[in-house]
This record gives structure tokens, C-alpha cells and sequence, in this order.
């Protein structure tokens, strides 16, 4: 069985003092456990798009709902 691959790539523009994550194998929460501590080092986030592969259920994760 072939091991998932995970890659995150960080675009840094030093023109406009900006940067991007993106993120390839991970689905869900799973990507921003990821890049939480990238997000924190690089400073605020100002906009977020998530891709598809977002909105999958990540394996190994436990999705709850509750009511109030």
C-alpha cells in the first residue's frame, strides 16, 4: 500500500510583503492543524480559500454534531 503524501508549499512576495500555504494531501481540519503554527509565524491571515478536498471527511477523524 502506497503511503499518503502531504506537501504544503509556502509563495513568499516580497514586493507586496505577502505569502500563501498551499496545501496537497490532507483533507478537512486536517489542513489547518497543518498550517496553524505557519499562519501564527507569518503573521495575520487576511483572506482563506479552501480547495474541495476540504470539505472530505479526513480518515481517522471523528465528526460530531450537537444541538444547543
Amino acid at each position: 500500500m502506497a503511503k499518503k503524501q502531504e506537501i504544503i508549499t509556502i509563495d513568499l512576495d516580497l514586493n507586496n510583503l505577502t505569502a500563501s500555504i498551499d496545501v496537497e494531501g490532507l483533507d478537512g481540519p486536517l489542513c489547518l492543524e497543518a498550517t496553524k503554527a505557519l499562519e501564527a509565524a507569518l503573521g495575520e491571515v487576511t483572506e482563506r480559500t479552501h480547495k474541495p478536498e476540504f470539505n472530505k471527511r479526513a480518515r481517522g477523524v471523528q465528526h460530531t454534531r450537537t444541538r444547543r
